[in-house]
């Protein structure tokens, strides 16, 4: 095996919706040499031609199906990041591979079963560890340090509630909304009175108040890794994840389509992918692209009970908050000496005041606020 170049790295699935918007961010903010790999050769080209004045992008075939091509893609690499999706139907492929030969991993998952597998995985090898960091995009990486900022001095946490907030102009990519789909209408378990509780996707409405411009919006219950992450992290406290559309109508609709799933009368919308992606982009017309990701802790503090929100919020491009981890944590790898072992707390991988500058270097707003209830 070639020796790594100390400033390469892999990203599966480039050519999709987040895997593009990672190598922008990459791109933008760190001086990494980057390989993108795909399965489509016609993409791959169209991809590294438009980014050709970069200098910094060579192009390689990776399908995770087929784990030889994956291993020479990884040949001289330093750090690999999975983008591709979605991650329901993903092999452990990378994950795999990057812990035989010590390459550190990042992938942008929001597939409960998948982070799972990929800590087990981390957990019961006998190797020296790389940094393993699964789910290293708004949840539950983002929403574990937001977490933490919010629960601070609050003790014992009573509940943490966390919140996406998307634009409706943002696109609708494909993965993105069959993932999405994956657990509507679907039961999964949540954190509640200090115990596991079933629940059903996109069940469950609450509001979340976000500072301006997202304002209030109504959220639903979605399975994420979060659920896990930081039931483990907060024992005594209801954890719950949402996400809502900024369109009242689409949520409504949504929500019809979480009945018929849990009547039984039709077994997943995940067939349905096609067809729902482009009916809700014929509604991308409407609203903004303004958006964000936020936490809110509740419980006692001294003598009081109060509620701490600490959000992410972005007036453009937010699409952009949930590859920001990702980016992150490939800049500290790539100018550490010595890199962190093993899977990386999603609750301890950034601090409050790194996490301000990264936001501010990127038009994003870090608000945490504070009352009492």
């Amino acid at each position: 095996m070639a020796s790594s170049s100390p400033r390469s790295v892999l990203v599966v699935g480039a050519t999709g919706y987040f895997g593009q918007l990672l190598v922008e961010e990459l791109l933008a903010f760190t001086d990494a040499r980057i390989v993108v790999a795909g399965r489509d050769q016609a993409r791959l080209d169209d991809f590294a031609r438009r980014h050709e004045e970069s200098g910094r992008i060579t192009k390689c075939i990776a399908d995770l199906e087929h784990p030889e091509t994956v291993a020479a893609a990884l040949e001289g690499i330093r750090i690999a990041i999975c983008a591709a999706g979605p991650f329901q139907l993903l092999p452990l492929t990378l994950p795999r591979l990057c812990l035989e030969r010590s390459i550190a991993y990042i992938d942008l998952s929001d597939d409960r079963r998948f982070t799972a597998e990929v800590h087990d995985l981390a957990a019961r090898s006998s190797r020296a560890l790389p940094p393993i960091c699964s789910g290293w995009s708004a949840v539950p990486a983002l929403a574990g340090v937001l977490a933490r900022i919010a629960v601070e001095d609050i003790d014992p946490v009573a509940s943490i509630d966390i919140q996406i907030a998307p634009g409706n102009r943002m696109p609708r990519a494909q993965g993105t909304v069959a993932s999405l789909l994956h657990s509507i209408g679907k039961p999964f378990r949540v954190w509640r009175d200090g115990q596991w509780k079933q629940v059903r996707g996109w069940s469950d409405p609450r509001p979340f108040d976000f500072p301006n411009p997202v304002g209030r919006r109504i959220g639903y219950l979605v399975d994420v890794p979060a659920h896990d992450s930081l039931a483990a992290l907060f024992p005594l406290a209801r954890v719950e994840f949402r996400v809502g559309s900024e369109l009242r109508a689409l949520n409504h609709g949504v929500s019809l389509l979480s009945l018929i799933v849990g009547a039984g009368l039709v077994r997943s919308l995940v067939p349905w992918t096609r067809v729902l992606r482009t009916a809700m982009a014929a509604t991308g017309s409407f609203g903004t692209d303004a958006g964000g990701v936020g936490v809110e802790a509740e419980g006692p503090c001294g003598n009081q009970r109060v509620r701490r929100r600490v959000c992410i919020v972005s007036e453009t491009r937010a699409q952009m908050i949930p590859v920001m981890p990702a980016t992150i944590m490939t800049a500290r790898v790539l100018e550490s000496a010595e890199m962190p072992s093993g899977i990386v707390p999603v609750e301890r991988w950034t601090t409050r005041g790194d996490l301000e500058m990264e936001c501010e270097r990127r038009g994003f707003r870090l608000v945490v606020e504070k009352s009492a209830t």
